[in-house]
């Protein structure tokens, strides 16, 4: 049965999903789909579900070759039972991200029906700031409160939404910019259609994996904790692991904390910077991005993120490290 979910967000970093006046033309469903599935499939590699042979490098993507006639053979074949297909295209060693958010000839099972703008907050940045970011009016991103309303499966939602919507409450991040800490949303509440959910339950942070075939797992399970930039850098093969450098609380204005971030991800990069050798100069493309055509391999984006935790009246700050995609 399908159920109805509105998700509450409130924006702890500015929320770009592509385009100018972004106030004006409403925050893309489309953005979100797709952060929401590349944290999917970056949890689903930390958790041992999908692994290098299923990447696609062309695509970027944990996803396989499928066409629209193979899905009408099998619906004939089976029925349109959903759980009953799913189990098959599992079989088949279709990739769990590819099920549930969707490729050639298949819909995914996580829909977005409707977005609303709750409120729109007085813009907390300088000019000089979003300029720096690229950005040259405050309509250009959102800041402010929203509600999203999802549609999925009860199944897909107690598995895979809840406990998905709690990573990026925590970690995760939404539409674009990422690499100057933007997109960090916080959860306020969960409601079902009937009823409300508290998202932070015990038990509300797990993968249900063993629905899919695969082990249970606790989204904290998936991040390594790390106590210095260093460890960020790095990317042991066999480690698939989402890092996290965690910081100590602040109370200052969100753009001093960003500016403070980006400033010290610079510096660290400066460093890199001055190492010799073409080695060395592609390890610094791959861990910090280049706006400039990279070595074969290494992608543009950076894969060091600075990272905010809103708590109550306070910031918890420090970077997120996704180099473990560096081993695909």
């Amino acid at each position: 049965m399908r159920k109805q979910i509105q998700v509450y967000l409130e924006t702890v970093t500015p929320l770009r999903t592509g385009g100018a006046y972004q106030v004006r033309r409403g925050i893309r469903s489309s953005s979100l789909l797709g952060s929401l599935r590349f944290w999917f499939e970056t949890i689903c590699y930390a958790g041992g579900l999908v692994g290098k042979k299923d990447f696609d490098k062309g695509r970027g993507q944990f996803t396989a070759p499928w066409s629209g006639e193979d899905l009408k053979s099998l619906i004939l074949e089976n029925g349109s039972a959903e759980r009953e297909i799913i189990k098959i295209l599992l079989e088949k060693r279709i990739s769990l991200p590819d099920i549930i958010f969707g490729t050639t000839g298949w819909q995914g099972r996580i829909f977005i029906s409707e977005i609303k703008i709750i409120k729109v907050l007085k813009n907390p940045f300088t000019s000089s700031f979003l300029r720096q970011s690229g950005i040259h009016s405050s309509d250009d991103f959102f800041w402010g409160k929203c509600a999203i309303n999802f549609a999925t499966d009860d199944f897909i939602a107690e598995s895979i939404l809840y406990p998905l919507l709690a990573f990026m409450d925590r970690y995760g991040f939404w539409g674009s910019k990422w690499n100057l800490g933007w997109g960090r949303l916080q959860v306020l509440d969960i409601k079902e259609r009937g009823g409300e959910l508290l998202l932070w339950e015990e038990g509300e942070n797990q993968f249900r994996f063993s629905f899919w075939g695969g082990k249970d797992k606790k989204f904290t399970d998936l991040v390594e904790k790390v106590t210095s930039f260093e460890d960020l850098t790095s990317w042991e093969s066999g480690n698939c692991r989402i890092k996290a450098l965690e910081k100590g609380l602040q109370k200052k204005r969100i753009e001093e904390i960003l500016k403070a971030l980006i400033e010290e991800k610079k510096q660290k990069r400066c460093v890199f910077a001055r190492e010799e050798g073409e080695e060395e100069k592609a390890k610094m493309h791959q861990v910090f991005g280049t706006v400039e055509k990279p070595p074969p391999d290494a992608p543009h984006g950076s894969k060091i993120l600075p990272w905010v935790y809103r708590k109550g009246d306070k910031y918890q700050t420090g970077f997120i490290s996704i180099t473990s995609l560096l081993n695909l």
